[in-house]
């Protein structure tokens, strides 16, 4: 079922007022590992990866600034 245009300029107007974009840089590999993970679990790898920060910050997990 489609949206009807006053629903789809609503929920852009929602989107403007409240939501923000958050994009990082990441190898190829690290994004494929990430998604295949997330599509194990049920959830979009924008899901996950909201999830995941918001379980970081939740539990003071605290990561080094070093590459493997």
């Amino acid at each position: 079922m489609s949206v009807s245009e006053k629903q789809r300029r609503s929920q852009e107007k929602y989107d403007k007022a409240n939501m923000a974009i958050l994009a990082t840089k990441a190898k190829k590999e690290d994004i494929e590992i990430c998604k295949e993970y997330a599509k194990q679990i049920g959830q979009t790898p924008s899901k996950f990866a909201l999830l995941a920060m918001q379980y970081c910050i939740k539990n003071n997990i605290i990561f080094d600034n070093e590459d493997k």
